[in-house]
């Protein structure tokens, strides 16, 4: 049964109540029936962090993980998540801007799509703190395609320290 990871953050109205609110929608959506099901879910712990990019004087995130074994195609979920950011007041009207939910994909088994509304893996995951400390929570021996790390590993050096990326070369003159 296909795994699937999906990153949940908020940062306006209750961010936390919302991230629940999207739990039980999903849980809903994707539960066992004749035509999808649901195996496993997982949520990780939930993390306050301060916003990445977007305007200045943003309210911080609430940000969880969540793994999923489904029957649901990757399309599926998709389809799925945005349906469930809808249905919870999502806008989108700039980039990077306080949401009410922001629901995003980030693996799908070792599956590698780049269209222009999908990606995946999610192109920012393996250098945000606010992604792969929660994502350790739940999946940490998961391995990112296109590095061939597992998450555990990605987020080792993001643990302590005020860093909030990390950069993943083969050595340490590429990195430099």
């Amino acid at each position: 049964m296909p795994r699937c990871l999906i990153s949940l953050g908020a940062n306006l109205g209750d961010p936390l109540h919302a991230i629940h609110s999207a739990v039980e929608l999903l849980r809903q959506r994707l539960r066992g029936d004749e035509i999808s099901g649901l195996a496993g879910f997982e949520l990780s712990r939930p993390f306050r962090t301060p916003p990445v990019g977007g305007p200045a004087g943003q309210p911080p995130f609430i940000n969880a993980v969540a793994a999923i074994d489904t029957r649901l195609t990757l399309h599926q979920v998709w389809q799925t998540i945005r349906a469930v950011e809808q249905e919870l007041g999502r806008e989108r009207d700039r980039r990077w801007e306080a949401r009410r939910i922001d629901l995003d994909i980030l693996l799908y088994e070792q599956q590698r799509i780049w269209t222009p509304h999908l990606k995946v893996p999610h192109p920012r995951m393996c250098m945000r703190r606010f992604i792969l400390i929660p994502a350790s929570d739940v999946a940490a021996a998961w391995l990112d395609p296109v590095t061939g790390r597992t998450i555990g590993e990605l987020a080792q050096p993001l643990q302590s320290g005020p860093g909030s990326l990390c950069l993943v070369a083969s050595d340490t003159v590429t990195a430099q």
